[in-house]
């Protein structure tokens, strides 16, 4: 994931010892964390920063190869002396959409999509200052399987309700379902109409445009006033149908991940120009 600036890279080394470490990357400074030895296999993951402790944190489902296989939550944060501990709060069990948690800033929260058997989807949360879960409703009450990501600072959740559209949703205040206020309508007229749902991912919001990703590895800007659609090239060489991509949005800061003479208060940040 990506925070403040920093990148949180993940390492498997090994498809099967699972010995993972993950570091933090500050790609404008150049700048990198010690590693984390993860440990285990992170079944669900995710990364952000808590604001009131001042502390950035990787949060992960861990299974423990045994034989008799366990789950715990785990927190990594990383500091001068790295820490790794496990806390007795466990996410609600259930089948999660996706590994990777989303985190919305202004909240200090990750978030997952989970599958409540016949009671459809909701969204798992996780505070990072408190350290526990809850659970709320997304806006579509059948079960339809959508995604969540951040779109104007804010947890959003898209889904396709008809054959030739794609909902978008925001969360206008964090963990109130009535608060769910729905955003766009996205035309998957072609070039779109043969998009997988799951593929489909709006990941930020320029003037009137969206910029969305369509597959796993091309973004088209899609223009909420005429539906208009824009393929903008993400590299000049070609792409083998091999070629996948993990897509983040990233502000540059001067973010230290070793808090070299650096703090990440918002004090701070207010100085940085993105």
């Amino acid at each position: 994931g990506s925070c403040n600036g920093l990148l949180c890279l993940l390492e498997v080394e090994g498809a099967n010892t699972r010995k993972n470490r993950a570091m933090l990357w500050n790609p404008c400074t150049g700048i990198a964390s010690r590693s984390l030895e993860i440990g285990g296999f992170l079944s669900v993951f995710g990364f952000g920063y808590d604001h009131v402790n001042d502390k950035y944190k990787l949060v992960g489902i861990v299974k423990q190869k045994q034989k008799h296989p366990r789950s715990a939550t785990t927190i990594y944060t990383f500091c001068p002396n790295p820490l790794r501990r496990t806390i007795k709060e466990r996410p609600p069990k259930g089948r999660y959409v996706g590994e990777e948690g989303v985190f919305v800033p202004s909240t200090g929260t990750l978030n997952w999509i989970r599958l409540r058997d016949t009671m459809g989807y909701s969204v798992v949360s996780f505070d990072l200052v408190k350290e526990t879960f809850s659970e709320f409703s997304l806006p579509c009450k059948k079960r339809i399987l959508g995604r969540i990501f951040v779109l104007r600072n804010c947890l959003a959740f898209s889904y396709k309700p008809q054959k030739t559209r794609w909902a978008v949703w925001l969360m206008k205040e964090y963990g109130v379902p009535q608060s769910w206020t729905k955003f766009a309508m996205i035309r998957l007229d072609p070039p779109l109409d043969g998009v997988r749902s799951w593929y489909l991912n709006p990941l930020y919001v320029w003037r009137n445009y969206v910029i969305v990703v369509v597959s796993s590895s091309k973004i088209v800007l899609y223009n909420l006033d005429d539906g208009g659609i824009e393929f903008p090239p993400l590299d000049p060489r070609p792409l083998s149908n091999s070629t996948e991509f993990c897509f983040h949005i990233y502000h540059e800061s001067l973010v230290s991940p070793t808090y070299r003479g650096l703090r990440s208060s918002s004090s701070q940040m207010q100085l940085i120009k993105p």
